[in-house]
């Protein structure tokens, strides 16, 4: 899940000043002691003052810059403690008032991917090597977002083509040969995680070493 806090001070201050808001008036609900958020506040106003200082360019000090980095150490380090204990895994909190709060909440079930995005997909780029005996190398793209991995098809000169292999990173060793020279055509296309298939990349040729 991406970092719910935000890494810039100004989005940071916007974040922290919208969270400890919102989360006031929801102490009693959420069940969260008072002087816990009280603690936490005290922090809050530390950073409070030195980014006050600190994000005026023409005026701040090397003292006020690191009285900034060091008051957003420490409140940042308190927050995401507050948070961890209060928030994520507190029955009383539920999605929805994460997201009220700032806080992005992962997806239990991953976003359903449409029957037509493997067939948009650009085919794969492979790339042979035959330098070795009776073996062909078979480089291949990194697989896209949401794609489960890449399907190998071969066929001995113009023959028919078979399926050799699913595989998920490149590169695929194909150990072939029975001591002659042999002309190979390799070819590939994507597949999703439900198994539909995408367009055949162009077809590489190679020569088997004996």
């Amino acid at each position: 899940m991406p970092d719910y806090i935000p890494a810039r001070d100004a989005e940071f201050d916007a974040f922290q000043s919208s969270f400890m808001t919102k989360v006031f008036p929801k102490l009693a609900t959420y069940g969260i002691p008072a002087g816990d958020y009280s603690l936490l506040s005290a922090f809050r106003v530390t950073w409070v003052n030195a980014w006050d200082k600190a994000k005026d360019k023409d005026m701040r000090t090397r003292a006020d810059v690191r009285a900034k980095i060091d008051a957003r150490k420490a409140y940042e380090f308190e927050l995401r403690k507050f948070i961890n204990a209060w928030i994520m895994f507190n029955p009383k909190v539920s999605n929805a008032d994460k997201e009220m709060l700032g806080i992005k909440v992962k997806d239990k079930e991953p976003t359903p991917v449409p029957p037509e995005y493997v067939l948009g997909l650009t085919p794969p780029n492979i790339v042979t090597d035959f330098s070795q005996r009776n073996q062909i190398t078979i480089q291949f793209d990194t697989k896209p977002k949401d794609i489960a991995g890449i399907k190998i098809w071969f066929r001995i000169g113009t023959g028919s083509w078979q399926w050799l292999a699913d595989d998920t990173k490149s590169p695929y060793v194909h150990s072939i040969g029975d001591g002659t020279a042999l002309a190979v055509e390799y070819k590939a296309q994507w597949y999703d995680r439900k198994g539909r298939v995408g367009p055949f990349s162009e077809v590489a040729n190679c020569i088997v070493n004996p």
